[in-house]
């Protein structure tokens, strides 16, 4: 995804539009609608930091297990962006990030699989 670069001398953006999140550390079920500028408040430990760490897991494909919630088989982070150049109308993309304990991260692109990510962020995602 191109986060505000230029295509072909037109300017192109990726708007994040949702985040949704399930088995991740303390949350185990969040789907959240996000504007130009959303501000995310809350009383401490509401999870606050874990949706800014679950978003950040996505686009490095984080390694380890513990941020799978205990008891869990497995967690998930799913982002959808409005991607293309402004001044066309975006295009809907959505990206699935699935972890197992053990096992490496997953990714899902428009319903594309990339299950051999080697520990990386696919190039196709990270373009």
């Amino acid at each position: 995804m191109r986060f505000g670069t230029r295509l072909a001398e037109k300017a192109y953006l990726s708007v994040l539009t949702k985040v949704s999140i399930r088995d991740f550390q303390s949350i185990r079920k969040a789907d959240l609608e996000m504007g130009r500028v959303t501000f995310i408040i809350g009383a401490g430990n509401a999870g606050k930091s874990a949706i800014m760490r679950a978003i950040r897991a996505v686009l490095t494909n984080a390694t380890g297990d513990d941020f799978i919630r205990q008891g869990a088989k497995s967690c998930s982070v799913g982002l959808t962006f409005e991607d293309g150049p402004i001044d066309e109308e975006p295009v809907r993309r959505v990206l699935l990030w699935e972890k197992e304990p053990g096992k490496g991260g997953t990714y899902t692109l428009d319903s594309q699989p990339f299950d051999r990510t080697r520990g990386e962020v696919p190039e196709p995602i990270r373009n």
